[in-house]
């Protein structure tokens, strides 16, 4: 699981909910608090613990993404001398 609401910690405040780019959260109408319904839609963007300000949001990256994370910024792996006179 990717996403993981901890409940101990959780006010009910929505703030995950509201932001969640995917709609990876959802609400519980009934017991009025964040769920994850749809864990498979998660782009592991991280916005939903970034927007809980009370620590509630367990959000982990699979090992799979790295493998992309590394083709999308092949600078990670081979990281270049800054020249700052470029940008002068």
């Amino acid at each position: 699981m990717s996403v993981e609401i901890i409940y101990d910690k959780c006010l009910n405040c929505g703030a995950c909910y509201k932001h969640c780019p995917n709609d990876v959260i959802g609400w519980d109408g009934d017991k009025k608090r964040p769920v994850v319904a749809y864990q498979d839609e998660c782009s592991h963007c991280g916005v939903c613990a970034l927007e809980c300000r009370h620590g509630a949001i367990r959000h982990t990256i699979p090992l799979a993404c790295y493998d992309d994370i590394t083709t999308m910024a092949p600078s990670v792996n081979q990281p270049e001398e800054f020249n700052w006179q470029k940008w002068l």
